[in-house]
């Protein structure tokens, strides 16, 4: 593990619109870490990226003091005050696997007596009525129409036939 302090000036994020200048320091961020740490994999803390979005997307801070842990082909940025998180989850989950047998063994399993079911009554299910709706008749109009599209291409379709023979 490589441990480095950086001051990073953040200048160039102002060359950017304003709603986007705090993306652009987050990325002013990633890539200073990966140019001097030389990784590809960058990770920055949860509190670096609110000190960094702290003045809303428009005003991000000029230059910001950050820490960086190497570790191999990974790089961690954190604030200098800021602890680095350490696995604490995985140390949990061990933790509870540890102490659930142990607990198992301790408390004997108690025999629940179950009490006898009741026989429930069952009353008999109406089926739904069904209500007829009255259908109204649908007034064709533009079959007139239509046949009269389809005489000429009849006839097209026909003459064509005739020219080949």
């Amino acid at each position: 593990m490589d441990e480095r302090l950086y001051t990073i000036p953040l200048g160039k994020a102002y060359e950017c619109p304003s709603v986007k200048r705090a993306n652009k320091a987050l990325s002013l961020v990633r890539e200073y870490i990966a140019k001097h740490s030389k990784v590809s994999d960058v990770k920055i803390s949860g509190m670096l990226n609110k000190y960094l979005w702290k003045g809303s997307r428009k005003h991000p801070p000029r230059n910001v003091k950050i820490k960086v842990i190497k570790e191999g082909d990974k790089a961690n940025a954190y604030l200098p005050e800021e602890k680095p998180e350490e696995k604490k989850e995985a140390k949990k989950e061990e933790k509870a696997k540890k102490e659930e047998p142990k607990k198992a063994e301790e408390k004997p399993k108690e025999v629940k007596k179950e009490e006898p079911k009741k026989a429930v009554e069952k009353k008999p299910e109406k089926a739904p009525e069904k209500k007829e709706i009255p259908k109204e008749p649908v007034k064709e109009e533009k079959p007139k129409e239509e046949k009269k599209e389809e005489t000429p291409k009849e006839e097209k379709k026909e003459a064509p036939k005739e020219e080949k023979k």
